[in-house]
């Protein structure tokens, strides 16, 4: 028979043993368990980043929509002051409008005489009707260009307020 010194050396061994496995056993869960919430974690985190930048995209795609949008607004207003010019010219050629007298020329009586083979009517009307078409031309280009501009100014402006869903 085993001594009773013996046994309960061998018991206390045992004992030992047992919870020191049982400590192993048990941080061995804990890692696993801490490990596969940190896994969880990681995901969440990659799944936030990738919205987040899924949202970043739509909002940048939305914005350069817009600008195109504006820019193609501001090309038509373009291509309108040019036709509102040549109209404009057409109409003072055809006298079916017609300049304030302080636009219509220049006094000839104020002028030194000039021989009248010099003189060219037609051709100064002419001048001061596309002069005045170009002048409206110009005054419709700047009013397209500036509201062009504001509006890609407010959009802008617009997408950095914007709140991210």
């Amino acid at each position: 028979m085993i001594s009773t010194p013996r046994l309960t050396a061998i018991i206390a061994a045992i004992a030992f043993a047992l919870g020191l496995w049982a400590g192993i056993a048990l941080q061995c869960a804990s890692r696993e368990r801490l490990a596969s919430e940190w896994a969880e974690e990681r995901e969440r985190l990659a799944r936030e980043h990738t919205q987040a930048l899924a949202d970043v995209l739509s909002r940048e795609r939305r914005l350069a929509q817009r600008l195109a949008d504006e820019s193609q607004r501001y090309e038509q207003e373009r291509k309108n002051a040019q036709e509102t010019s040549d109209r404009v010219a057409r109409s003072l050629r055809s006298n079916a409008l017609q300049l304030r007298q302080r636009w219509a020329g220049c006094e000839a009586a104020r002028l030194p005489a000039t021989p009248p083979a010099a003189r060219q009517p037609d051709a100064t009307a002419a001048d001061r009707a596309d002069s005045a078409g170009r002048i409206v031309r110009a005054a419709d280009e700047c009013d397209a260009q500036v509201k062009g501009l504001q509006a890609l100014l407010k959009a802008e402006r617009e997408n950095r307020t914007e709140k991210t869903p």
